[in-house]
């Protein structure tokens, strides 16, 4: 499938954005979300991990918290997803701080505040 093919199909199904992901070996290793004029809004360069974590996350309450503001209110604006309060810990998509080569970590915890898959790593961010 072309991405004009993904573009078309998209738009005729009412989504106003849509993500990529591209993979090298089977992994994903970016991740692209894009407007439906198939304008890039934001990039991402990642890798995944993968714990085996069973936690369920209510996405209809999901939050953010960032320790990046960059990137933590590009993903909030992309994503249309409210920031969290500062004591919220459940529901939330954490943007922590990277370590070595990764800019960010993107951690994922459930409605029960306990870490659950995936974590990402996000090594340059566009």
């Amino acid at each position: 499938m072309s991405f004009r093919d993904v573009l078309m199909d998209a738009s005729s199904s009412g989504y106003k954005k849509f993500a990529l992901v591209s993979q090298i070996k089977g992994n994903p290793s970016r991740i692209e979300i894009y407007d439906e004029n198939g304008e890039i809004l934001i990039s991402m360069y990642i890798s995944v991990v993968l714990l085996n974590l069973k936690g369920k996350i209510d996405s209809d309450k999901l939050k953010i918290k960032s320790d990046i503001p960059d990137i933590g209110n590009s993903l909030s604006k992309i994503l249309d997803i409210e920031e969290a309060p500062e004591n919220m810990y459940n529901n939330i998509l954490w943007v922590k701080e990277g370590k070595d080569d990764n800019k960010a970590t993107l951690e994922f915890y459930d409605k029960e505040g306990e870490l659950t898959d995936p974590k990402i790593y996000v090594r340059r961010f566009q």
